[in-house]
């Protein structure tokens, strides 16, 4: 984690943020709340877009599922290397 944000939360681009440069942002920020502000249609979709990330990626559910493909990949290298080293004996 840099700053006070998690990886990967918000993506920039039109769904669920908008593009950011670290010079500019709290001037970016400004802008884009007001542009919002002004757009409650596009708050909704923006918040709803960001739900349906947060609980496609960081739901107890999505976790569980991204813990088990993790250990299935480490068995399976696991398994690879040992079977190298067998044939290698």
């Amino acid at each position: 984690m840099r700053g006070n944000r998690l990886p990967g939360a918000i993506r920039s681009g039109p769904v669920t943020g908008f593009p950011r440069k670290p010079e500019l942002f709290a001037r970016d920020l400004a802008v884009r709340i007001q542009a919002l502000l002004k757009d409650p249609e596009r708050c909704e979709r923006f918040g709803q877009a960001g739900r349906r990330r947060v609980e496609q990626i960081f739901s107890w559910t999505a976790i569980a599922d991204q813990t088990i493909h993790l250990y299935r990949r480490l068995i399976d290298e696991r398994n690879a290397t040992v079977l190298e080293s067998t044939r290698l004996a």
